[in-house]
């Protein structure tokens, strides 16, 4: 029964998955069929260049194009079948419509395909900008859930104290260290799942883990307490992670304010010198653009250099932006067409001047729930340390046993434990919506020390009110 229902849930799992992804490169690679489409490539070409692309543009449509791949070379599909087959059994309606617009378009004697895809990325931008509506509606509920939700039930506990047995508060202390972390984990995968733009790559680093690890097994050999010894690892996990990512972060939004610019300058300079290489060439002199953006033209003009052509090269280079990477590669295929002309040109440019206002846009209307994300752990853990500690007679007759008076600073140390785990996931929560990925782990450092710290106070010094 449990291996039925798991499976049950499991494929259930991968095909909202499937439809899910698909869904949010739907409008970028609409983009990119209209480009392409520019350059006399259909939307079977587009498919196999996503195929054998290396950088990974578009990762959930590539698995699309393995299937229309298998269909056709060892099924022997046409082209058009394996096409209309795709949107048949896809489980996104919205994917399934757009291919079976294009094919309408392309050979049932409907509209010009290129008008198709012009007009279909601007209803794809449009129900964008409705998903970024829902996406801060859903963001700011879910930021306020955190905040004044799970983030007060170690309050609610020290405020049971007076009420509730000693045995009662143990239970629900460990009840709320158990499962409220895999509560956080399942909300930043909802904000993953409605988040309408794609993301720039942050590789996971494993370096953080190992130090935090460490400090972990120091605290427990000097006998700290449990919130020490989840404090201090969680402090150190954000501020090392974030130590080790921040150069990406800052290369990664240098190079995205760069790319538009460099788009306008290419089809002002390809006006006066047809050659894609040569205008290339002329642009990388200029050495006008942001620092790490000229440093990506560097580096492609010296593998040029080196003897690699200027396509391959462009194609091939790994970059961590995505916006750039989409662009670079759409430049090199229309490039190496041979058909780039300024409607292509002005078209990556207005794209990607909209992509970087709309994120922009969407991240300022979440940063009122941010705030509020960022205030709920040091509310908390001030009415924590202001209200009555656990009552010891609440918990055992005889007041005077010293061993049960330790039962209570180990309670309490405990709720404290509670605390920092809360502070420090919810945090994670507050980084997925505001940065779109739980490693931007500064603002998480700040506020689990400054958690910390105020307990360390309360230890050593008191704090009476």
């Amino acid at each position: 029964m449990i291996v039925f229902y798991y499976s049950k849930f499991s494929l259930k799992a991968t095909i909202d998955g499937r439809k899910k992804g698909v869904e949010t490169e739907l409008l970028f690679f609409a983009i990119f069929c209209d480009i392409m489409d520019n350059a006399q490539s259909r939307i079977y070409k587009v498919f196999s260049v996503i195929l054998n692309d290396t950088s990974n543009l578009f990762p959930h449509i590539k698995k699309e194009a393995l299937l229309l791949n298998r269909n056709v070379m060892i099924f022997g599909e046409s082209q058009f079948d394996a096409l209309r087959d795709l949107a048949k059994t896809h489980p996104s309606e919205a994917f399934a419509e757009f291919i079976r617009g294009y094919l309408t378009s392309q050979s049932q004697g409907g509209r010009d395909t290129g008008d198709y895809l012009a007009e279909k990325t601007r209803e794809l931008q449009v129900s964008s900008r409705q998903k970024m509506t829902a996406y801060i509606g859903t963001s700011d509920s879910i930021t306020q859930m955190v905040s004044f939700g799970l983030m007060f039930f170690p309050m609610g506990i020290v405020m049971g104290s007076m009420m509730i047995s000693g045995s009662v508060l143990f239970l629900l202390t460990i009840f709320g260290i158990i499962f409220i972390p895999p509560i956080m984990i399942v909300m930043i995968m909802k904000i993953n799942s409605i988040q309408p733009f794609m993301t720039n790559a942050l590789k996971f680093r494993k370096e953080p883990v190992i130090i935090s690890g460490i400090v972990f097994v120091i605290a427990i050999i000097l006998g700290l307490g449990y919130w020490e010894i989840t404090g201090l690892p969680l402090f150190v996990w954000s501020l090392s992670n974030y130590l080790l990512v921040r150069h990406n972060f800052r290369v990664n939004s240098k190079v995205d304010k760069a790319v538009p610019q460099f788009i306008r300058d290419m089809n002002q300079s390809m006006i006066s010198t047809p050659s894609f290489f040569k205008s290339f060439q002329q642009i990388e002199k200029r050495n006008s653009y942001t620092p790490d953006f000229n440093k990506i033209l560097r580096e492609i003009k010296m593998q040029t250099v080196l003897g690699d052509q200027l396509y391959d090269v462009m194609q091939n280079i790994k970059l961590n932006s995505w916006l750039a990477k989409l662009v670079i590669n759409l430049l090199s295929f229309t490039a190496k067409s041979g058909v780039i002309t300024p409607n292509i040109m002005n078209k990556l440019a207005l794209f990607s001047s909209y992509y970087l206002e709309s994120k922009k846009e969407m991240l300022d209307k979440t940063s009122t729930a941010v705030m509020m994300g960022y205030m709920g752990p040091i509310i908390v853990v001030t009415m924590v340390l202001i209200m009555p500690s656990v009552d010891v007679t609440s918990i055992v007759e005889n007041v005077d046993d010293i061993s049960e008076i330790e039962l209570d600073d180990s309670l309490r140390s405990l709720n404290s434990a509670l605390v920092v785990i809360v502070s420090f996931f919810s945090l994670m929560v507050v980084s997925k919506i505001r940065y779109l990925t739980i490693y931007h782990s500064l603002h998480t450092a700040i506020i689990v020390a400054i958690v910390c710290l105020m307990f360390y106070y309360d230890k050593f010094v008191g704090i009476n009110l």
